[in-house]
């Protein structure tokens, strides 16, 4: 077996056990360009598996601004009731044009607006998000992405090995310390090996856009071309004719994929690591994380844009700079499995071409579903959690006393525990918060929650300090500095405020499709 040498002598091995890492070895290559020769079964030998490593400098996509993608919808009354049928029912269709991938300057850009490759010119605008692409300023140049994923910090594929309880509660690996954590390289235990594509955890920003349009009740428009204009009489009783409602929006993000705590994207593919023969196949493990801001828009600018021109499919609107809904400062993390025992899996549904994606179930075992819970195979528990900092309290125990449920009623749990979120005085409870009777009395304390499982989405930093964030005080009314808020197309600003979502726990998922057909 031959492999592939360089001739220079620095590049003699491509992962060596000593010497230069990867990433000296990657600088040596953007430096200088060699012939490649043959290594033999001994060279080769000597390769350790460290992964590839991809750098991209100066990186942009795009697509023409009347390049598409569509979702048809089913015509109208095909199906199976209730799903296409007449009364509950109405076509729609979707359109996804210009989709790009730039650089995130907060000083010039453009649109997809207008002649010429460059495109129309835009206002960035207070919040930066007022152009969908970056240009360098000063010229009609599209922006790259600077370093989207630097030398230091590349994209890396690789295939490595996890640690971790199976599906039938086994631990692939060794435990240490009440954990499913040290890496077996083989045997009957060993832990799988996951082909893994893992992104950088530092980053300039990007800007990511398309512009869309939606369809709604489309009677057959789908089959003509660009520029067809819908009828503005139309309606739902109206026989015949381009009787479609139309929207037209754009949607810009401004950010990177990691989250604020530098934690990068993983995408995980392995054999579904389970002892049952029949369910041995392709699954998929994916952290979704992401940082930045949103924003979708719908305004289009009046001095060039034709009410006519605005509903007509596929011509290129010129959307306003200012107006939308904006959400500021997101933070957001979204765990779809966790290594050995719970992943994506993808079945067929009965013989009519539909088909089925699943998050698989927690395990009823208490080695996985503690892991999954608090990270080891025992969890710490609590009797009393303050709820002032959002847990859960081991409250109301005194059965003469109870607590008012929201109903206004004292509810008293007598020889049993009561779980409520409330706050408690004395020995009893403040009224209006939901009271459960529960005879669990063993409560997980969230302080031990494992943060590999537990998901969070914040719209807008929050007050207080997290890892990776400063903590900031609520924003004003009028503020775009944070938050959630709205501009209209003359720059007034009504914020709503922030919100967040915190230890959202997927414990399993199951969507099908229902309407496959020609």
């Amino acid at each position: 077996m031959k492999g592939l040498r360089p001739q220079n002598t620095l590049l003699s091995r491509i992962f060596p056990k000593r010497g230069p890492t990867l990433l000296m070895i990657l600088m040596v290559l953007g430096m200088q360009a060699h012939a490649l020769e043959s290594l033999d079964d001994g060279e080769m030998a000597e390769v350790n598996g460290a992964g590839v490593a991809l750098a991209f400098d100066n990186f942009s996509s795009r697509f023409a601004p009347t390049s598409y993608i569509n979702m048809l919808g089913s015509a109208v009354g095909v199906g199976t009731v209730p799903y296409n049928a007449p009364n509950n029912w109405r076509r729609g269709d979707l359109y996804y044009y210009g989709l790009s991938m730039t650089g995130g300057s907060l000083t010039d850009g453009m649109d997809w607006y207008g002649t010429g490759t460059a495109g129309g010119g835009c206002t960035p605008g207070a919040d930066g998000l007022g152009c969908p692409m970056g240009r360098i300023t000063g010229s009609t140049q599209v922006q790259g992405i600077k370093d989207w994923a630097s030398v230091y910090n590349p994209y890396l594929i690789r295939a490595f090995q996890y640690a971790g309880y199976s599906y039938e509660g086994t631990c692939l690996g060794t435990e240490v310390a009440g954990k499913c954590s040290q890496v077996l390289l083989s045997g009957a235990n060993a832990s799988p090996t996951y082909y893994e594509f893992a992104g950088p955890s530092k980053g300039d920003k990007w800007r990511w856009a398309f512009w869309g349009e939606l369809l709604a009740n489309n009677g057959g428009l789908a089959l003509g071309g660009a520029g067809d204009t819908f009828t503005g009489s139309c309606n739902f009783s109206t026989a015949g004719g381009n009787c479609a409602g139309i929207l037209k929006s754009q949607s810009i993000i401004l950010g990177n994929n990691f989250t604020l705590d530098n934690k990068p994207t993983r995408l995980q593919i392995v054999q579904t690591p389970t002892s049952v023969v029949s369910e041995q196949s392709l699954s998929v493990v994916y952290q979704s994380r992401l940082s930045g801001s949103y924003r979708f828009s719908v305004a289009q600018n009046p001095a060039n844009v034709t009410y006519a021109q605005s509903v007509a499919h596929g011509l290129v609107p010129d959307f306003d700079d200012e107006e939308g809904l904006v959400f500021k400062n997101v933070d957001a993390f979204l765990p779809l499995g966790q290594n050995n025992y719970q992943s994506v899996v993808f079945r067929n549904s009965g013989t009519s071409g539909n088909f089925i994606v699943e998050l698989t179930p927690i395990a009823n075992y208490a080695n996985v579903y503690n892991t999954f819970y608090c990270g080891q195979n025992t969890c710490a528990t609590t009797s009393g959690i303050a709820a002032a900092t959002g847990g859960v309290g081991l409250n109301g125990s005194i059965a003469s006393t109870g607590c008012v449920n929201q109903a206004g009623a004292v509810v008293a749990c007598a020889g049993i525990y009561d779980r409520s979120v409330k706050v408690k005085t004395g020995t009893n409870c403040t009224t209006n918060w939901t009271s459960i009777c529960d005879t669990a009395e063993v409560i997980i304390d969230p302080a031990n929650a494992n943060p590999d499982s537990h998901g969070y989405v914040y719209w807008g930093t929050p007050a207080e300090t997290r890892s990776g964030v400063t903590g900031v005080a609520a924003p004003g009314a009028t503020s775009n500095a944070n938050g959630i808020y709205f501009r209209d197309p003359a720059g007034a600003v009504t914020n709503i405020g922030r919100a967040k979502v915190n230890g959202m726990l997927l414990q399993m998922m199951k969507i099908t499709s229902l309407g496959v057909g020609p």
